[in-house]
């Protein structure tokens, strides 16, 4: 078959997210092989980056679920900070980050893997709006990446890959964590249409 599915069922978060990491896997791989590295660097750091925003976006609005269903469980749980509208509008990873990383305080005792923040506030340095992967230059003319610099790729695809199942592990375990809640109160929340 040579068709994609795609919208519906098929339009999740998770298929957006898989799907950046996804091609920038297969373009990494591919620029292993034999194809132009140079030329595919750019592509390959923007689903690199791109996914990384979409876990971060998507991971911010499961603590803000996760926060909901605990409250209703009536858990003691802290206020969580109301996220800002234009965070979750604009494009930077360290303010995505630093968001979620105080939601997740309220929630757990585990912090977020070194080497995973390193790599997220790495990618926000070279590309802190979005834009230095996706054109040369901004509006102003200046160059979106002004400086030169020799990358691995192989090293690049190995810590990306560490970022994608690190950042999907905590989103799988908020959303676990917020099925239990939601389940739990469902259990203590009689149902008394059978006698009506």
């Amino acid at each position: 078959m040579d068709n994609a599915i795609v919208g519906g069922h098929w339009a999740g978060r998770y298929a957006y997210v898989n799907g950046y990491y996804h091609a920038a896997l297969v373009l990494a791989r591919s620029a292993l092989g034999n194809e132009p590295q140079d030329l595919l660097f750019y592509p390959i750091c923007y689903n690199y980056r791109h996914c990384v925003e979409l876990h971060l976006k998507t991971m911010v609005l499961e603590a803000e679920a996760l926060h909901a269903a605990l409250e209703k469980l009536g858990e003691g749980v802290d206020d969580l900070v109301v996220k800002p509208k234009k965070m979750m509008e604009r494009h930077s990873l360290s303010s995505l980050l630093k968001w979620l990383e105080k939601a997740l305080a309220i929630f757990s005792d585990e912090k977020m893997d070194p080497e995973v923040r390193k790599a997220i506030l790495e990618l926000d340095r070279f590309d802190f709006d979005g834009q230095a992967f996706r054109y040369e230059s901004r509006n102003d003319g200046s160059l979106t990446m002004p400086d030169q610099a020799h990358i691995d790729v192989r090293n690049l695809m190995d810590r990306m890959k560490r970022v994608h199942f690190h950042l999907a592990g905590i989103d799988l375990w908020m959303a676990d964590r917020r099925e239990m809640a939601l389940a739990f109160v469902a259990d203590l929340t009689p149902d008394y249409s059978d006698y009506y």
